[in-house]
């Protein structure tokens, strides 16, 4: 589904992810359980349910409008593993859990912009916090959704300090996996 100024990829056609997860070595990363958050069209949960079958998501999203047409068109399959919330991400972050995950798929954007409460010290930390041990992060930014090259540069730079981070370029996006450890 697109919009003048976003795009929602559909099934598994989501290129940044599909080349960030071929970067992760599945058979020596354990990975049962993922939180999505931007959960969209619940693609990045079609990618990574091709790799293991037995995986649950909890998939975070804003748009109620988005989680009623994912429930309407994605395959009943990977809705079945989806737990799908609605929620801002801090929010949901915020809450008193004890829900641990071994990967976080980071995919918000407003337009092509990730919102500034994402690109934060504090943020960071939370997935951090919401991450078993060796979890993994991954992240997908868009160059151009940045109001400037510094600001993009620096939010790298955090990333990489709060994580023991890898930095991978995929067409117009850079892809941030960091790890626990």
């Amino acid at each position: 589904m697109n919009s003048t100024t976003a795009c929602y990829s559909y099934e598994d056609l989501y290129e940044s992810f599909a080349i960030a997860f071929n970067k992760i070595d599945f058979k020596r990363q354990e990975i049962k359980k993922v939180l999505v958050l931007g959960g969209g069209f619940c693609s990045i949960p079609q990618l990574l349910l091709k790799r293991n079958k037995n995986l649950q998501f909890d998939v975070v999203e804003i748009d109620k409008t988005i989680i009623d047409l994912a429930k309407k068109y994605v395959k009943p399959q990977i809705l079945n593993a989806c737990n799908l919330i609605e929620s801002d991400a801090i929010s949901f972050l915020e809450k008193k859990s004890t829900n641990k995950y071994d990967l976080v798929c980071i995919d918000i954007f407003i337009d092509q912009t990730v919102p500034d409460s994402i690109l934060t010290n504090y943020s960071l930390n939370l997935i951090k916090s919401k991450l078993n041990e060796n979890g993994l992060a991954v992240m997908s930014l868009l160059e151009n959704g940045f109001s400037d090259k510094d600001k993009f540069i620096n939010f790298i730079s955090l990333f990489v300090g709060v994580f023991n981070s890898k930095v991978h370029r995929a067409e117009s996006n850079t892809i941030l996996i960091g790890k626990l450890s």
